[in-house]
């Protein structure tokens, strides 16, 4: 019995059903960015994303604001309630960006703005986040990512997860303007 348990704790801490997902979405409008496909092997031969991962390289000056969307879907066969995707806003003060969840589409339906949800097996749900460069980067500088933190219930268990998705969005620096002297 001991050992039932003790087994049965050890998957539902390591249970990690959500995935990036096959949808891809045009890169943001009116911004310089460009949608640049990528080999996606790590130097050990594995996979690091997920099938069909794009890179969004966006020329980010301070001050820029833009959306960018992607999708993950549950791999298992258990429901899977996403109660929160994102960081805290306190936690990326310091970062340069600020990213916020401004949309979900579970399962193709319709875009409204985030309230927690529940993913059957095999569901996909699309997300649209919203990313304000807060600080100035260096021209030769670049901030990227390819995950968003979600916390979710399985089996009546909380998680948090950083959960790859199939965008990796790179912000590079812009040169800034020379100035001259008058």
């Amino acid at each position: 019995m001991v050992a039932a348990v003790s087994t049965f704790g050890t998957l539902i801490a390591n249970y990690q059903p959500l995935r990036g997902g096959p949808i891809q979405w045009p890169p943001p409008s009116g911004i310089g960015a460009e949608a640049v496909a990528e080999h996606w092997l790590g130097p050990n031969g594995f996979q690091m994303l997920p099938p069909g991962a794009e890179r969004l390289r966006i020329p980010a000056p301070q001050g820029l604001t833009f959306r960018y969307r992607y999708s993950f879907y549950n791999r298992g066969s258990v429901p899977v309630t996403v109660t929160s995707i994102g960081y805290p806003p306190a936690g990326q003060r310091s970062s340069g960006i600020t990213r916020t969840v401004t949309a979900i589409n579970v399962a193709n339906t319709r875009w409204h703005s985030f309230l927690p949800f529940t993913l059957d097996g095999r569901q996909m749900v699309s997300v649209e986040v919203e990313v304000h460069v807060t600080a100035c980067l260096d021209a030769d500088a670049a901030i990227e990512w390819n995950g968003d933190r979600m916390t979710y219930t399985v089996f009546g268990f909380h998680r948090t997860d950083v959960v790859t998705t199939n965008v990796q969005v790179q912000l590079a620096g812009v040169p800034r303007p020379v100035e001259t002297l008058g």
